[in-house]
């Protein structure tokens, strides 16, 4: 699964949410580092992770809260054994309301 900011209206999706093999956060290639964290926190939904342009912490309630909908029963036990892997790996903040996700850069269109 992953986090997509359109690049014409800022908004942020959840795409393909059955996929809990993968997590990251694809942003337009124009964006910076700055105004993706920025576009986060206005959403509050994230922040960017200390010293690291190319990740960004998400926050889990926003995940679930995206899901809403376009998932099966099933989905939640699929996102928890997401997260303890993430756990495991250290990929959650101390508390665990965060994961870590990577920046991939989209392409223009």
């Amino acid at each position: 699964m992953y986090l997509r900011i359109d690049p014409v209206t800022g908004e942020l999706s959840l795409e393909e949410p059955d996929d809990f093999s993968r997590f990251h956060l694809e942003v337009p290639g124009n964006r910076s580092p700055e105004e993706v964290a920025a576009l986060l926190q206005r959403l509050d939904v994230g922040r960017a992770v200390e010293g690291d342009p190319d990740r960004m912490w998400i926050s889990v309630d926003a995940v679930q809260h995206l899901s809403a909908g376009a998932v099966g029963e099933d989905w939640l036990s699929g996102f928890e054994g997401m997260l303890a892997y993430a756990r495991s790996k250290g990929f959650l903040d101390g508390p665990g309301t965060h994961v870590r996700a990577h920046v991939v850069r989209a392409a223009p269109s």
